[in-house]
């Protein structure tokens, strides 16, 4: 029962980062803006861009395969990289589906084969990763720190669109988020907070 639910949880994380994502990316060309240059778009455009960089992006969702990891860890790693791969797959699935849905198409994306594979490549792994985070101690904190850091590298190598008015706060965001989770990665592996 609790591997079925670490699984429904999974999915369910997945489809609605996806579906939030897909939506945030749709909204300027709902306004109309889409021919516009992206400094000339309204704030309601800029702030949907800035909600889309922060969850159509690499970080986003090693961050998402880890969480799942992490609420399943008490099932076992295999349940904890099952359930990575699944909120990664079906954030892939629902993001893809969405999109071409309110493209007006109900066709597969382009991307889907793309991101279905490194969905099923990253997703157990950082699953694994946040199940080993929940653990206390040097090995909780160090599998935390290499999720966030695969967070951290998947944007380096992904910047945000440089054109974008909304690239900075939204990659200022991210460093702050990873820098905050360090944190508290620390916070939680000193001996005095397991006490």
């Amino acid at each position: 029962m609790r591997t079925a639910r670490s699984i429904a949880v999974a999915a369910t994380l997945g489809a609605v980062l996806a579906a939030a994502a897909a939506v945030a990316n749709h909204l300027p060309v709902a306004m109309g803006e889409v021919g516009l240059a992206r400094a000339d778009r309204s704030p309601a455009a800029q702030a949907a861009e800035y909600v889309n960089l922060l969850l159509d992006s690499a970080p986003a969702w090693i961050v998402l395969g880890a969480g799942a990891g992490w609420l399943a860890a008490r099932c076992g790693l295999a349940v904890a990289a099952l359930a990575g791969a699944i909120a990664t797959v079906t954030a892939s699935l629902v993001y893809d589906s969405l999109e071409a849905v309110l493209a007006g198409g109900f066709h597969a994306g382009d991307v889907r084969p793309a991101w279905l594979a490194l969905s099923l490549v990253v997703g157990p792994v950082t699953g694994i990763l946040g199940a080993l985070a929940r653990r206390p101690g040097p090995a909780g904190l160090l599998a935390g720190l290499a999720a966030l850091a695969a967070a951290a590298a998947a944007r380096v190598a992904l910047p945000a669109p440089a054109e974008s008015p909304v690239a900075g706060p939204a990659t200022a965001t991210l460093w702050a988020a990873v820098a905050a989770g360090a944190v508290a990665l620390v916070l939680r592996a000193r001996p005095a907070a397991r006490q």
